[in-house]
């Protein structure tokens, strides 16, 4: 049999030499000194309750009024006398209407008042005229200027004096018909008719002129400013001599 090799023959560790140790360095750690453990603090006080607020004090009683004295009844008063009845007035006579004079009221209301004229007894229907007057609201004083003055002249025009009777003397206005005023001068008895129309439409004067020319019946228009005026008046007395009486 093989016979094993021989152990080698270990060497025995050589010495260390102090030089070639390590160095080592030791601290030492003193631990922190333990913290005396703080004093608890005491609570915050509580505030104080608020005072209690006072008892209102309780209100007088209002004294009570005395009670009023209590007023004695009055004495009736005696009951007066009866009245003796009134006696009941008579009606007034109903009076019967001036010949010649004008109509008491217009289309637009009161009418002027216009004594008729005077006419003698016996004249001869030849020398009276029967005419209507109308006018504007706004004329009604140049209206009776001109009725006067037209009467005065009409007496003294030609030989024989000529009379000039207003069965309506009227006021009259855009809200009547034209047609219905001539048909209303008509009625009256007239013969004609003369108006005083400044500051009426020229077409509603012009519509009344043709409602009159339509049923050939005489109408003329005098300007408030020649109410005055002889001309004027002679001028239509002239005309209306034509017209039967």
């Amino acid at each position: 049999l093989p016979t094993a090799p021989a152990p080698t023959p270990q060497e025995p560790p050589k010495p260390v030499s102090p030089e070639q140790l390590p160095e080592f360095e030791v601290k030492l750690v003193t631990p922190p000194a333990a913290e005396a453990p703080k004093a608890a603090l005491p609570p915050p006080a509580s505030p104080p309750p608020p005072p209690p607020a006072p008892a209102l004090a309780a209100a007088a009683p209002t004294p009570a009024e005395p009670p009023k004295p209590t007023e004695p009844p009055k004495a009736a008063e005696p009951p007066k006398p009866a009245e003796p009845p009134k006696a009941a007035l008579s009606p007034k006579p109903v009076e019967a209407p001036t010949p010649g004079a004008a109509a008491a009221t217009g289309a637009g209301g009161p009418a002027i008042a216009v004594e008729p004229p005077a006419i003698p007894d016996n004249t001869p229907p030849d020398q009276i005229r029967r005419i209507a007057f109308l006018f504007a609201g706004t004329h009604k004083a140049k209206m009776t200027e001109f009725i006067t003055f037209l009467d005065t002249v009409a007496v003294k025009v030609s030989k024989k004096p000529m009379y000039v009777e207003r069965p309506l003397l009227c006021s009259v206005s855009t809200a009547d018909d034209p047609k219905r005023i001539i048909d209303r001068a008509k009625e009256s008895g007239a013969k004609g008719a003369i108006a005083i129309l400044d500051g009426l439409p020229d077409g509603w004067i012009r519509e009344l002129d043709e409602a009159a020319s339509e049923q050939d019946f005489f109408f003329r228009v005098v300007a408030a400013g020649d109410v005055a005026k002889r001309s004027a008046a002679v001028e239509l007395l002239v005309d209306m001599m034509l017209l039967p009486g």
